[in-house]
């Protein structure tokens, strides 16, 4: 059974169930086992090498999500011990960092048959599977001929990461039947019905009885970053004249040319000194260690610097700019003034737009959850343990493995107007906030945007809402800004996937807060080769900025979805959660196209303005 490659890793990841489909060309085993369910055991991988992938900077994205994996109302709630070691600098240089093998053409991807409980749908006969090979023995002959068994498609899953099939000691396979018509029930041979017995797992939990293809059987985590390995700028993030000048460009202190000259200079000596991260003792404890690694960093964190190199890699892979852009739409008669796409794009306060290709896209898996994604979806009166679980190596226990898929794609990058996003600050919270909006100049504003005073990305939680509740300044201007800009990605999401005609979950986004950017991209291998996404913004730029403000004003579900949804809904925002980096979370029409409710008198200002 053929998958692409993001498929892979998001639905078949070692411990994740999928449904296997066969082909003509295979043997009748496999056949056999076509619409069964397979749990998958290991990929055949090979490591991939220092020089292709820069692992600081996917560590630095991987442990703040370990940090916010914790709950304040449960305390039942741990990361595996492999994933916390990950603060040990020396212990980095034994995570294995993994991709398919693309010299195996075959078998790539191995998994057996799991569930192992079959049944049949006439007479309701149960029989166990043995192994793979055994499925040409789940036939069952009730009507005269031999009958292709189903599979139960039912598993025990446990919060600390263990799942089970169904024994052979919790259902009488020579007495007992079952039918799909009585749901999660077997009947006996006296004919009363009987549902399985809860299963206690290892660790003490309850198990719960899940479909095992169903998300909460296994809920994989991801992280998705830029390679940074080109021109090596990624090592200027550990050093601090290298941290220097970084931000030096991005304010406007330095121009490119400066910047490339004395990174040269920096990294040609051999003696550079790299600031080192901190290592393990016995007495090591993940989140006191954390918070004291929060106390003493500048106001500018390691993982801002690392996200202004993606920005920047980004913008250094122009395809086509806003200029030839403009002057396609003026030769294809579809303007007569380039006016005309300007104005839209003061309206959708966007500084600049382009379309970007030959980017390399790095997504990571470094861990897993089952029955729950978030602590805090976890009942608070259930006494279980909750554990973000690591990709064990198989043959080395002690070695957590990261599965990677790496991937060339094209897409278009959109920046946002920064003057915009702090004079909308200034407008909403100036006056009921009492917060104080000084007058900026424009290296002041970029500085601005770089401060973690002002912005912090680690409050953006992956599975939550940023949470405003405690008033935090920081926390109002991070919500209000990320909010922006995530709404602004999903409204263009929905309206470019109409232009390349590309299904709108088979792109994805990246949102660079402290840049102000948007990078919408191809997730689809198919979509990049062809160039959708360049052919749509060199042909239809200014259809498709009308379209983006136009077509997402309204929800199929207003009024209820603007008035009590906060416009956000599956029907207007929301995307399939592959396609979005926050989980749907921190998404509002309103703060794009304005909203008052005249029963409580709140008004919420619009960002956009009316085209």
């Amino acid at each position: 059974m053929k998958r692409s490659e993001s498929q892979s890793l998001y639905n078949a990841l070692p411990g994740a169930c999928i449904t296997f489909s066969s082909n003509a060309s295979e043997g009748r085993v496999k056949k056999l086992a076509d619409k069964k369910v397979l749990k998958i055991s290991y990929w055949n991988t090979k490591n991939i090498k220092k020089e292709d992938i820069y692992y600081p900077k996917i560590v630095s994205q991987i442990i703040p999500d370990l940090y916010n994996f914790r709950s304040d109302r449960n305390e039942n709630v741990n990361v595996d011990g492999l994933l916390k070691n990950l603060f040990n600098t020396e212990y980095r240089d034994r995570i294995n960092f993994l991709e398919i093998d693309d010299t195996i053409e075959k078998n790539q991807i191995v998994g057996h048959i799991f569930p192992l409980l079959f049944y049949c749908s006439k007479c309701g006969k149960i029989k166990f599977l043995k192994s793979d090979k055994d499925i040409v023995n789940m036939v069952c002959e009730c009507t005269g001929k031999a009958r292709q068994m189903e599979q139960y498609n039912r598993i025990w899953v446990c919060a600390c990461g263990k799942s089970y099939p169904i024994d052979s000691y919790q259902v009488n396979e020579e007495e007992d039947r079952y039918f799909a018509s009585i749901k999660d029930k077997f009947v006996r041979k006296d004919g009363s019905t009987y549902s399985l017995s809860y299963k206690k797992c290892t660790c003490g939990n309850n198990c719960s009885l899940e479909n095992a293809t169903d998300p909460k059987a296994f809920y994989p985590r991801i992280i998705t970053s830029v390679n940074l390995t080109e021109h090596k700028e990624a090592l200027l993030c550990k050093i601090n004249e290298g941290k220097k000048i970084i931000v030096d460009r991005h304010i406007g202190k330095i121009g490119q040319d400066e910047f490339k000259s004395r990174k040269e200079e920096i990294l040609k000596h051999d003696d550079v000194k790299v600031i080192e991260d901190f290592g393990l003792n016995d007495d090591f404890d993940f989140f006191k260690a954390f918070d004291f690694e929060k106390e003493n960093e500048t106001n500018i964190e390691e993982e801002t610097l690392y996200r202004l190199l993606e920005y920047n890699t980004i913008k250094g892979k122009v395809e086509t700019n806003l200029n030839e852009a403009i002057n396609n739409a003026q030769k294809f008669e579809k303007i007569t003034d380039k006016s005309e796409i300007l104005t839209i794009l003061e309206k959708l306060k966007i500084s600049d737009i382009c379309s970007v290709s030959n980017i390399e896209i790095i997504n990571t898996a470094y861990g897993y959850t089952r029955k729950y994604y978030d602590p805090d979806e976890m009942p608070a009166d259930k006494n279980e343990k909750l554990v973000l679980c690591a990709f064990h190596n198989y043959k080395d226990k002690m070695v957590p493995n990261m599965y990677n898929i790496r991937t060339k794609t094209e897409g278009i990058l959109i920046d946002v107007d920064k003057r915009a996003l702090y004079n909308y600050l200034n407008q909403t919270y100036s006056a009921t906030k009492q917060f104080r909006f000084k007058e900026l100049n424009s290296e002041e504003l970029n500085r601005w945007f770089l401060d973690k005073i002002n912005l912090d990305t680690e409050l953006i939680k992956k599975f939550e809402d940023i949470d405003t509740e405690n008033g935090n300044m920081t926390s109002i201007y991070t919500k209000c800004i990320y909010t922006i800009l995530h709404t602004i990605s999903h409204m263009f999401i929905n309206t470019i996937s109409k232009f390349c005609g590309i299904e709108k979950n088979s792109l994805s986004e990246m949102i660079f807060l402290n840049s102000a950017s948007i990078l919408i991209y191809s997730k689809s291998n198919q979509g990049a080769v062809l160039g959708a996404l360049t052919q749509t913004f060199n042909k239809y730029l200014y259809e498709m900025l009308n379209s983006v403000y136009s077509e997402n004003e309204t929800c199929t579900f207003d009024p209820l979805c603007i008035n009590s949804n906060k416009g956000s809904c599956c029907a207007c925002t929301y995307l399939d959660e592959v396609a979005c980096e926050h989980f749907n979370k921190d998404l509002s029409r309103r703060i794009l196209y304005g909203f008052k409710d005249n029963a409580t008198n709140e008004e919420i200002l619009n960002f956009w303005e009316e085209i």
